[in-house]
């Protein structure tokens, strides 16, 4: 099955976007789907398309009203684990579908659970398939099928449908027999900063830690991180996770607490900015531990010279092959041995 790979063209004169938290993409919860969105809205204003993204009041600051061009709708949520993205999604909907716009835009299985909507008032609908939301454990049955349904009604519901990696193509062909657009995250070189920030607040040096950053949720898998560094890594290589969880907090207090037993393992919370640059550019190694990805954009943020330890199903999205570790995804006992040899490799 051959996928269709090309660059987003918008001819319509307006369009709405569905499935951004917040923007920017500097707030506590943050993913990468915002990361994309504001991708794409520096895209589609340079083609003087009329963008407007719907976000969550919780999630941007109240003084943001345009955003790379783009203007900022905040419609209200139910700001629970369960409801956020689910009430935002169809507040937003409805709302879009009494405006003007040509074209609405759904980010992620969740959101695209109303995709259908917007056809009923003879809008054009586009879907982007992030991941399969799905398959993350942080859900529970009810939720995993609420998912899977978005997900159905986003690919049948759709004009065009976007994913983000070949893999997810692949996925959507077998189960539903379409074809999907690969639009893949920019990747850009980052030059490296010099570890300033992170050396006043953590005695951060650069080339001595390992790092992981994102989201504190269960499918990250990051008490395999935690357990494998404590048994195998070498004295003078710090364990650093950055980020943290919103709805709760329970799974982050569960890392915090297997944590305590080594004190080189260092929180930092939310990072932005330089100091998350300096963090991406400087560690020994960048460790993602997890069970469920789509296109990480994280990755995309990394200097290629960065040495990885990814999961063997993002083997493909690495391109510096001589800096990438792999480690069979369904194998706890495997990811510990690639740690400890790659903690090992200049």
């Amino acid at each position: 099955m051959k996928t269709r790979e090309k660059k987003i063209e918008i001819h319509k004169k307006s369009i709405a976007i569905i499935g951004a938290k917040g923007l920017p993409p500097e707030f506590e919860g943050t993913s990468g789907v915002e990361f994309y969105i504001a991708q794409k809205i520096k895209i589609l204003t340079r083609q003087r398309t009329a963008v407007f993204c719907y976000v969550r009041r919780w999630a941007t600051p109240k003084h943001t009203k345009i955003y790379l061009g783009a203007q900022l709708i905040r419609a209200p949520s139910i700001p629970l684990k369960h409801f956020d993205a689910l009430s935002h999604s169809l507040v937003s909907t409805l709302h879009a579908c009494f405006f003007r716009f040509d074209t609405i835009w759904y980010h992620a299985s969740g959101p695209s659970l109303f995709a259908f909507v917007p056809r009923i008032f003879n809008k054009r609908v586009f879907v982007t398939i992030h991941t399969l939301e799905w398959k993350r454990k942080t859900w529970g049955p009810v939720a995993r099928t609420m998912l899977r349904l978005g997900e159905w009604v986003g690919v049948k519901s759709s004009h065009r449908l976007f994913v983000v990696s070949q893999e997810l193509a692949q996925y959507i062909y077998t189960t539903y027999h379409k074809h999907a657009i690969v639009d893949e995250p920019k990747s850009y070189t980052p030059q490296r900063a010099r570890p300033n920030i992170i050396k006043k607040r953590y005695g951060l040096s650069g080339n001595d830690y390992i790092l992981y950053l994102g989201r504190f949720v269960e499918e990250k898998r990051l008490e395999w991180l935690v357990r494998a560094y404590i048994d195998v890594c070498p004295k003078g290589i710090r364990l650093v996770l950055a980020g943290g969880e919103i709805y709760g907090g329970a799974y982050e207090k569960k890392i915090r607490e297997i944590s305590r037993v080594n004190k080189d393992i260092l929180f930092t919370g939310w990072v932005f900015g330089k100091e998350k640059e300096e963090l991406l550019g400087n560690c020994k190694l960048f460790v993602l531990p997890s069970s469920v990805e789509g296109n990480p954009i994280v990755l995309h943020e990394l200097s290629k010279l960065t040495r990885v330890l990814i999961p063997d199903s993002l083997a493909k999205i690495w391109s510096n092959k001589k800096r990438v570790s792999l480690f069979c995804s369904k194998s706890e006992s495997d990811f510990v041995r690639q740690l400890k040899n790659a903690t090992t490799l200049q």
